[in-house]
């Protein structure tokens, strides 16, 4: 899903109540031209082609267009050592932006980086201390990030219920395995946003909305 990440809260603009913006946010198709934000509709994104899409939209505003993908910007890429992640990490290279690989798989995440002329960190999105550290140095290695590309996730295919196959017993899908499954899609997710989107509000405004970045999950 997108959003954009101006540092007015979007509850508080001036002369609207909460109701009429999260009308004007959600109501309509994939992008509400009428918003004065980047991103109006959360949107899933299912492949490199959509989530560049995302990332490339531009919204006229009174000074002009409100951000260009080019070799000015610096992203994060989690997960981007390989499928989706890899994909919109080596787009984002091919239009000049300065991109930062986010990933747990140290050697192939390294090499992706090494290929496309990307900067590399290990990330335990799940670990508040990982996450930190990683933004740092990619923040050291390309300056800020506008772009924050949340592709780090696991699907591991379980049935919900399963057989012993030596008494027959009927055996229920386990916790750990479903809680590994939300800590990292969710709360990895929600952890690296937040620590991001702090990030992209020190930066100055690129138009007159305040918009300061963007975000897809």
């Amino acid at each position: 899903r997108q959003q954009g990440c101006g540092q007015q809260e979007r509850g508080e603009e001036e002369g609207k109540d909460e109701g009429e913006v999260g009308r004007r946010l959600i109501n309509g198709g994939r992008f509400d031209e009428s918003s004065p934000w980047l991103f109006a509709k959360p949107t899933p994104i299912a492949s490199t082609d959509q989530t560049l899409k995302a990332l490339s939209v531009q919204q006229a505003s009174p000074g002009g267009l409100s951000m260009k993908i080019d070799s000015n910007v610096s992203a994060i890429v989690t997960g981007g050592a390989s499928g989706l992640g890899e994909g919109t990490a080596r787009m984002l290279r091919a239009k000049g932006v300065k991109v930062a690989i986010l990933d747990m798989q140290e050697e192939r995440g390294k090499a992706v980086a090494q290929e496309i002329g990307a900067f590399f960190h290990t990330c335990d999105v799940t670990s508040e201390a990982s996450v930190d550290a990683a933004l740092a140095a990619a923040r050291a290695a390309n300056g800020q990030e506008r772009l924050l590309a949340n592709c780090a996730g696991i699907a591991p295919g379980k049935r919900m219920i399963s057989k012993n196959k030596e008494t027959g017993a009927l055996i229920a899908h386990d916790l750990a395995h479903f809680a590994k499954v939300v800590n990292v899609n969710l709360i990895g997710t929600f952890l690296i946003t937040a620590k991001s989107a702090v990030g992209m509000a020190s930066l100055d405004p690129v138009d007159a909305d305040g918009q300061r970045g963007v975000i897809v999950n």
